[in-house]
């Protein structure tokens, strides 16, 4: 459990070595809607933890900041409290921030493509929704 830029990258690598499949939802931002849409619109918890029904381990953001609810659905699971400092922390995910706006606004338009298809978001317009998704980064929480 950790945000962006805490070793969830590591993690994720480390888990898949050991042979368990794992989501990271910072490589995979196209899972995150249900996610977000849980935490910032009107989603159920139900359609998030459906998210991670294929997989044995999840990390990055958004999940750290519903871990409780999973904690609840699946009382067996396991947690790795990821930290860093928090001046480092920020610095570092400022930077990957800066460096990634062009790539951000690429996977944010195919976010929206693959949700337009899917009916994953309740909202009311792409507005809404794309409120939903800027509000689920952590450069907005």
């Amino acid at each position: 459990v950790g945000p962006p830029r805490t070793g969830t990258q590591t993690m994720d690598t480390a888990l898949q070595t050991l042979g368990m499949t794992s989501l990271h939802t910072g490589i995979h931002m196209d899972v995150r809607p249900p996610l977000c849409n849980y935490l910032f619109g009107n989603g159920s918890l139900q359609a998030a933890l459906d998210v991670f029904s294929d997989y044995e381990a999840a990390m990055d953001e958004p999940l750290h900041l519903f871990y409780e609810e999973v904690m609840q659905a699946y009382p067996h699971t396991k947690f790795v409290l990821m930290v860093a400092d928090p001046e480092t922390w920020y610095a570092s995910y400022i930077r990957l921030y800066e460096e990634r706006q062009d790539t951000v606004g690429r996977i944010m338009s195919k976010v929206r493509r693959s949700l337009r298809g899917q009916g994953s978001l309740n909202t009311e317009s792409d507005s809404e929704m794309e409120s939903i998704m800027h509000q689920c980064s952590a450069v907005n929480y």
